[in-house]
């Protein structure tokens, strides 16, 4: 390698760099590093941080499974989003003496949409003895799958990516896992951003087939 490759090389965000051999291409935007990834069972993945106190800094991850692109719902499809609306889900620690972690339901749903849940995909996670162990070694800060429409998510957060894309005629239909977790500079980091990568393919796969097959249920 030429000094001036080194040179761009070094140039490139840490988190490029960590994840160079899973990425077929990425670029700089106003909410974050945008990144395609190599074979890999969700279509983009944005890469921020927001402050958490003091000096630190908090990853924001913000993988994007396309469902339906933009401007080609028909009228089934907006059916079927409303219908998979009510599996939003996010991670909950629980329990006194053992803390485990579970995925449930969002209370968005209930509290604000007025919107019936439906624990189902929750349990399908919870099932996935990949995805929990996997859950158990990235430790996330948070965690919430969202389905959500329009497509423009980087500049919302969560709770508004609920609360306004449900009540809209959707446009588009794309689950978004949203991952936030503080990831220390060290010997690890590679490592922890590597499992967290895994971790968000992981869960978009068990999310496409959960919503291939109810799909099929829906719309034949």
């Amino acid at each position: 390698m030429s000094l001036r490759e080194k040179l761009k090389d070094i140039q490139k965000p840490l988190e490029i760099r960590c994840l160079e051999d899973r990425i077929q291409q990425w670029e700089k935007t106003k909410y974050g590093l945008l990144v395609y990834p190599k074979k890999k069972s969700f279509d983009r993945l944005v890469v921020s941080s927001r402050g958490i106190g003091g000096f630190e800094v908090a990853h924001v991850f913000l993988s994007i499974i396309e469902i339906v692109l933009q401007g080609k719902t028909t009228e089934k499809e907006k059916n079927l989003y409303q219908v998979l609306k009510g599996y939003e889900c996010e991670l909950y620690m629980g329990g006194i003496l053992r803390r485990e972690a579970k995925f449930k339901s969002t209370q968005v749903l209930q509290s604000v949409l007025e919107l019936h849940p439906n624990p189902e995909l929750a349990m399908v996670l919870n099932a996935d003895e990949a995805v929990m162990r996997m859950v158990k070694v990235t430790k996330p800060d948070e965690l919430r799958i969202l389905l959500f429409s329009p497509f423009e998510p980087y500049k919302q957060s969560s709770r508004e990516m609920s609360e306004t894309s449900f009540c809209e005629d959707p446009r588009s239909m794309s689950w978004a896992c949203l991952l936030t977790k503080y990831v220390a500079k060290g010997r690890s980091f590679k490592k922890n951003i590597c499992e967290i990568y895994d971790l968000l393919d992981m869960i978009a796969g068990v999310v496409l087939k959960f919503t291939e097959e109810l799909s099929t249920k829906h719309m034949d």
